[in-house]
């Protein structure tokens, strides 16, 4: 109870502005700018149906991390808000899942124990002790240096031409879900839709996006967010 309420309060508290976007841009790809100008170099390119972290909107450019640890500026016209499109309820929240639903659409996620022994560790050793840098040689989200203790099972989507399951290597190496900070979006003109979780707590914090498109899954977009 206590952790929840905890979780609950920093994404209550966390700014109202900050949230993923699609990036959609008809020439394939749009510039992410070191300042809000169109006279502010270029330093990067980020492809159209990318998904992107708003740090702040402002009234034409948004702060953007567009990439772990890499944050720049894109003009709001290129960007679409995933909370904008139409939100997918919860229909059943269990000790270990959460099912969402909207007509045809139905999105499972479970969670489970992490299993220490089914997993490689790799770790670093600093002037301030020894900590876990990688899991089944990934780096990975979720604590801060110390073992997990949850991961995620599977991710399954049900729509009306069939099931799509993410893929292994887009959740294997997120641990600490919460999945009473899971909200799912429906694009329904494309039929695509987004699934955005504020995952782990302190310092092990992230908040995560994955993006499905006509039963396919096609990106994710991971940040510490706070």
């Amino acid at each position: 109870m206590k952790f929840t309420f905890c979780m609950l309060l920093i994404f209550v508290c966390s700014p109202l502005w900050a949230q993923f976007a699609l990036v959609e841009d008809k020439d394939g790809y749009t510039n992410v700018r070191e300042e809000g100008a169109l006279s502010a170099p270029v330093v990067a390119r980020v492809t159209s149906g990318s998904l992107v972290y708003i740090y702040e909107a402002g009234k034409d450019w948004s702060q953007v991390d567009y990439k772990q640890d890499s944050t720049g500026y894109i003009h709001n016209s290129r960007l679409r808000k995933i909370a904008n499109y139409e939100p997918v309820p919860v229909q059943r929240v269990a000790g270990d899942s959460i099912v969402f639903r909207k007509d045809s659409l139905m999105i499972v996620l479970r969670q489970m124990l992490f299993q220490p022994s089914a997993h490689r560790f790799k770790y670093q050793q600093t002037e301030g002790g020894r900590y876990l840098s990688a899991i089944d040689n990934r780096p990975f989200w979720g604590t801060d240096g110390g073992a997990p203790d949850r991961a995620y099972q599977h991710i399954s989507c049900y729509w009306q031409h069939g099931c799509v399951v993410a893929p292994d290597s887009a959740i294997n190496d997120l641990f600490q879900p919460n999945l009473e900070l899971t909200h799912v979006w429906y694009d329904r003109q494309h039929e695509r839709w987004f699934i955005e979780a504020t995952n782990s707590d302190g310092a092990g914090g992230y908040v995560v996006a994955w993006m499905f498109e006509q039963g396919k899954y096609k990106t994710r977009c991971v940040v510490h967010g706070f």
